[in-house]
């Protein structure tokens, strides 16, 4: 089975479609994109704001690890992103920024996975 793309992956991959963009208006903009833009147009997200619809939800569902409290400050790493995005950090210094934590966050899931009990096959379901 393939291994879903990560955010970082989305991030690199979307930065080779189109230039940089910073500021708000990146998130919407045709002919540019932000780190967070980048994923959207990696991932098929669409980048357009109508009515209700709110491409971060979308990118949130997908990628997990953006509403993660960034270690040590009291906001999340979609907020992290916009503003290391914004304050003109490169969309790849952005991706390797992401890439670690998301070897922190696998390693520590299978830090719990190896320290978590054992369930046997012939117990599921069983009473």
């Amino acid at each position: 089975m393939d291994k879903p793309m990560t955010l970082s992956e989305a991030i690199r991959l979307g930065a080779m479609l189109k230039p940089q963009g910073f500021g708000p208006d990146s998130m919407y903009a045709v002919d540019r994109s932000c780190a967070l833009a980048a994923a959207c147009d990696a991932t098929g997200i669409q980048r357009v704001s109508r009515g209700s619809y709110d491409p971060y939800n979308d990118l949130c569902e997908r990628f997990h690890i953006l509403k993660i409290t960034v270690p040590g400050k009291p906001w999340d790493v979609m907020d992290e992103i916009w503003r290391r995005n914004d304050s003109h950090s490169s969309r790849d210094a952005i991706a390797d920024w992401v890439e670690t934590l998301e070897r922190q966050q696998e390693q520590s899931c299978d830090t719990s996975l190896t320290n978590s009990p054992s369930v046997s096959l012939s117990t599921v379901g069983t009473s």
